[in-house]
């Protein structure tokens, strides 16, 4: 699990991964690391914690600007760069730390991917094995990256009292461009034009403060983080043809054998076109408190008590919408006939440092204007639909005590308990559709599950 500053970040995808690009270098203070969870630590964490702590402004003022470029020798791509500027300053007697950053970032991650799969039989000899090739796909992908973010952090800290108020804002956007040309056994092939345009926008504030009094230390949290990632449109077209293996042969290593495959462009037919939006939204709400009496007995004792609760409310909600569009009663289009996919404007260069070939080169961009022309025959799938569409809301307490027991300094024992209850309550939304290829036939449907977890 990661944290930082003390708060765990929100998701922004489906699998809840995180995302750290917003959080520069230059603003963490230092890294905790912890292989395994205490009573102090969320019943998630099992497999460990990691904290990426914030620096506080130093006492010297502080100016920095930075700049880097990075060259892309695969697509002749000068035009990357990262930049970061920040300031930070402490004020009335150094009580008073402002900090301010901004950042900025493009990246091509373009690459060529080749992937195969085999089938064993038996050879001529005995118990030898013969592997031979079922499927061979070579891409080669344009992906560019760009990233924008910043961030705001004042730290007040007087007579061994401290408090923190940290913000950070970023936004993160992504372009893909593919070509594909995938074999599958059989002797039939595909020449598949695809791209996919992300944005992801996400904010944290977090307030938190150290006490000390009596002899005690409270600590406390208030953390609130917001993500939006949004697909508005990925679209792939997928085209086939019946053509023979020619010189090519299933036994050799698949560069060669996609560079040996022949391609027929005159008789490349349209099999089918996948369209996909979505809208994925993340808040969280997060308060904990923790209180912690120190003593010590005699020189080779000394130890901690900890005590504390924790709330955690997260909503949840997401929006896909995915459709399939099949080569069957389509009105005439320009479109659908392949041969005005091709294009000579692109070059991809030697693919794989020219161990094979791409094949067919295809303008996946036209995907834009064949979902806008044929929209509504984009029909929703069985299959696919209606593809992650729900709302929800969590709600987590937990409270805890532990005890920390150092024997000198070769013996520490941690003992404590944690309770901790977890309030789903999730809607889901999906459509019936009719048998096959189909368009809805009614409304849509909600099911909704309410369900408490105990640890």
């Amino acid at each position: 699990t990661g944290f930082v500053g003390g708060g765990s970040r929100v998701s922004v995808s489906q699998d809840r991964g995180s995302d750290l690009s917003g959080i520069s270098s230059e603003n963490l203070g230092g890294i905790e690391v912890f292989k395994a969870i205490t009573p102090d630590m969320d019943a998630g964490a099992i497999g460990g914690v990691v904290n990426l702590q914030l620096a506080k402004a130093k006492v010297e003022p502080e100016y920095t600007a930075r700049l880097y470029g990075s060259y892309n020798a695969m697509h002749n791509d000068f035009a990357q760069y990262k930049g970061f500027i920040k300031g930070s300053r402490r004020f009335f007697n150094n009580s008073l730390g402002i900090q301010a950053s901004f950042n900025a970032e493009r990246r091509n991650r373009g690459r060529d991917r080749l992937t195969a799969q085999y089938f064993g039989k038996e050879g001529e000899n005995e118990n030898e094995k013969v592997w031979q090739i079922t499927q061979a796909a070579i891409e080669d992908r344009l992906e560019t990256r760009k990233r924008m973010g910043g961030s705001l952090i004042f730290d007040w800290e007087k007579n061994g009292q401290s408090i923190m108020f940290s913000n950070f804002i970023n936004t993160t956007s992504q372009h893909i461009e593919y070509r594909m040309h995938n074999y599958v056994d059989g002797a039939e092939t595909f020449v598949i034009p695809g791209l996919r345009d992300q944005d992801l926008n996400m904010m944290s504030n977090a307030l938190k403060g150290k006490h000390n009094f009596l002899g005690m230390i409270l600590d406390w949290n208030l953390v609130h983080s917001l993500s939006r990632t949004e697909v508005p449109f990925t679209h792939e077209m997928k085209f086939y043809e019946q053509a023979g293996l020619g010189d090519a042969d299933r036994l050799m290593n698949p560069e060669e054998f996609l560079a040996l495959l022949p391609v027929d462009t005159v008789n490349m037919a349209v099999r089918q076109a996948e369209s996909d939006q979505m809208d994925m939204q993340e808040r969280r709400l997060v308060g904990d408190l923790n209180l912690t009496v120190p003593f010590r007995l005699g020189s080779g004792f000394s130890g901690m008590f900890k005590a504390g609760g924790k709330v955690t409310q997260i909503d949840r909600s997401s929006d896909q919408n995915t459709g399939l569009l099949v080569a069957a009663g389509l009105p005439d289009d320009p479109l659908l006939n392949p041969q005005n996919w091709l294009t000579d404007d692109y070059d991809p260069g030697k693919v794989l440092n020219g161990k094979t070939d791409l094949g067919v080169i295809t303008d996946p961009t036209h995907g834009y204007t064949l979902y806008e022309r044929l929209e509504s025959y984009y029909q929703v799938s069985p299959f696919y639909g209606p593809n992650n569409d729900y709302s929800g809301t969590e709600n987590i307490y937990a409270a805890y005590g532990m005890l920390k027991l150092n024997f000198g300094s070769w013996l520490t024992l941690i003992p404590g308990v944690r309770y901790e209850k977890d309030n789903n309550i999730y809607s889901v939304y999906y459509r019936m559709t009719t048998s096959g290829w189909g368009t809805p036939s009614g409304e849509l449907s909600k099911n909704s599950e309410d369900f408490d977890d105990d640890y």
